[in-house]
């Protein structure tokens, strides 16, 4: 079986992300001009604005099951947890907004190379050996290494502390525990989102996930969320 990633011929019945595509690139449009520093900006055009990655990053699932297991789920999980960081960042102001937005919209990028989209939305060669979070910190640093004009030292361990250390725990797969403000918030964030999209792919069902059985994502039966309208 080949490892062709998303952005290549796909499956014609692999599900999809419930918003558009077109309303999802506008708003990653929009966090490419929230972000103020112009080395963080640099960084992210060198990503965002390159057509060959995007094709990818826009097909991309946000994980193989579990949450956001669907063609353009990535970007969905991306500006969801991007708006919520921003959100937290106005809240407090002596959070490094253009560090954390960058490491939102970063964090997960590994996953265009770690998940492959062709008759089913499975692991590839690379995802199973390297992990996402490795392959993002390499694609990071190669992305850095060839800009023109330099990256401070500084900037670049913090952001790449941040995308390696989003999954906040040692045994839930970060190769570090987040050690300053914006790498803590983006674990939580990044967690909060993935943990409340995953609840409702459980109750809907979608996904290789199953309700009400202790096999599901959460590992626990869930209550079944009811129409407004009824009383039992």
């Amino acid at each position: 079986m080949s490892d062709r990633q998303p952005g290549q011929k796909q499956g014609k019945k692999l599900p999809r992300a419930y918003r558009s595509g077109a309303e999802m690139a506008g708003f990653l449009s929009y966090f490419l001009t929230e972000v103020y520093d112009r080395d963080y900006s640099a960084l992210l055009d060198e990503f965002f604005l390159q057509e060959e990655f995007m094709e990818k990053f826009v097909l991309a699932p946000g994980h193989v099951s579990s949450h956001h297991a669907y063609l353009g789920g990535l970007l969905e999980h991306t500006l969801s947890v991007a708006t919520l960081c921003q959100h937290v960042a106005v809240q407090h102001s002596r959070l490094d907004s253009d560090l954390l937005v960058t490491a939102a919209l970063l964090h997960d990028i590994g996953k265009v190379e770690e998940i492959c989209c062709e008759e089913r939305i499975r692991t590839s060669r690379r995802g199973e050996l390297l992990g996402h979070i490795l392959i993002g910190e390499r694609m990071i640093e190669r992305k850095i290494a060839a800009l023109p004009r330099g990256f401070p030292r500084e900037k670049e361990l913090k952001l790449i502390h941040a995308v390696i250390s989003h999954h906040g725990e040692l045994e839930w797969g970060a190769p570090k525990r987040p050690l300053n403000a914006e790498s803590l918030v983006l674990h939580h964030v990044d967690n909060l989102d993935a943990r409340v999209k995953g609840f409702f792919e459980v109750v809907a069902g979608r996904g290789r996930v199953s309700w009400p059985e202790l096999e599901n994502y959460f590992r626990r039966p869930l209550d079944l969320p009811k129409a407004a309208d009824r009383d039992t």
